[in-house]
């Protein structure tokens, strides 16, 4: 009984950092297609490529962002809008991002069911947490080898707001890690009190 449970902990685990993961994903892409992050790093890059005036620049975004898409038909649109670039596939995402929450929270619950005592369920949270923001390391180096003239900007906003969302997660880790280490350590000196006032 106790290998299945450690068997049904390990995968619950891995399932949980996996969905955890896709969630932050899915979260950070939503923010990045939203209208409010892309507006105005779009206009930035139409007007230092074209030296078109804000109004111009605005108007081209709008034609581009409302092109009229929805869900996953903006993957093969062929009106050769950059899927980013349009709300149909922000509703998309923000949709996605939703049911990925909702699955990380079964399995999230799960493990805590399987994780024996307070300290160890903290401590199980707190370890498939911090490995799903371990990309917060690395994303930023990956950004520097990325060669997009013209695009910096855009791919600095996007890398940003990965990165931190997943440092979120990663700090949020640590912590309950940390609260199940501190909770064990106590267990274990309380139990040495006990045992020492049974023998006096």
């Amino acid at each position: 009984m106790g290998m299945l449970r450690a068997l049904g902990k390990s995968v619950i685990s891995v399932a949980f950092c996996i969905c955890l993961a896709l969630t932050v994903l899915s979260f950070s892409f939503a923010q990045i297609t939203s209208e409010s992050f892309m507006r105005p790093v779009f206009i930035d890059i139409i007007s230092s490529q074209t030296n078109a005036t804000g109004f111009e620049a605005d108007a081209v975004f709008n034609k581009t962002y409302y092109s009229g898409c929805s869900g996953l038909d903006c993957l093969k649109s062929s009106a050769g809008v950059p899927v980013f670039l349009t709300s149909g596939f922000n509703v998309f995402l923000k949709s996605v991002k939703f049911y990925f929450m909702i699955i990380s929270a079964v399995f999230a619950v799960l493990l805590v069911l399987l994780a024996k005592g307070i300290p160890g369920k903290f401590m199980s949270l707190g370890y498939c947490l911090a490995i799903s923001g371990l990309p917060c390391l690395i994303l930023p180096s990956v950004a520097k080898t990325i060669n997009m003239p013209g695009f910096e900007l855009l791919i600095q906003g996007f890398i940003s707001v990965i990165s931190h969302n997943f440092f979120i997660i990663l700090v949020i880790g640590i912590v309950l890690f940390a609260v199940g280490i501190v909770l064990k350590f106590l267990k274990f000196g309380f139990k040495i009190k006990r045992k020492k006032k049974k023998k006096k």
